[in-house]
């Protein structure tokens, strides 16, 4: 079984924005004693409090747009069935998911498995993805997928 590349965010790079946004919303957190202001800086403390809460929000927003640039199960199907040597069964594509998706149901797994490698013809997989994948059949009625071609 061919490992996946996996197109994951770089711990590096989300633990610098996950500190990032907290010191921003630290710091728009911080009160200034409200007695002691007059109105105009009053109104300019409260505008610079929304400023550092709006950076927050757009650090949050980068945070989760680099944690979410991971490949989901479908994308690791096709993949694992494009690095395969020879032609994967869906018992083998789930053994490999399972392993790549630790936290998820194997039994939902296997679901989205046989729903992308469906018996129609073409496959839905191979129409969402714009690829080529050929079925063959053992004599003991398993099918095994090979990756054919990618069309774009």
């Amino acid at each position: 079984m061919a490992k996946v590349n996996s197109k994951t965010a770089t711990a590096n790079t989300v633990k610098t924005v996950q500190t990032a946004a907290t010191a921003v919303k630290n710091a728009a957190a911080a009160t200034v004693p409200t007695a002691k202001l007059t109105w105009q800086q009053y109104q300019a403390s409260q505008l610079k409090k929304q400023e550092i809460l709006d950076e927050a929000k757009e650090l949050q927003a980068q945070l989760k747009k680099a944690a979410s640039k991971r490949p989901g199960v479908i994308v690791s199907i096709l993949s694992i069935i494009e690095h395969a040597e020879k032609p994967v069964t869906q018992a083998q594509i789930l053994e490999e998911m399972v392993k790549l998706f630790p936290t998820r149901k194997e039994s939902s797994m296997l679901s989205t498995i046989k729903a992308q490698l469906n018996n129609k013809m073409p496959m839905r997989m191979e129409i969402e993805k714009r690829v080529a994948i050929s079925t063959e059949v053992s004599k003991h009625g398993v099918k095994s997928y090979k990756f054919e071609a990618r069309f774009e």
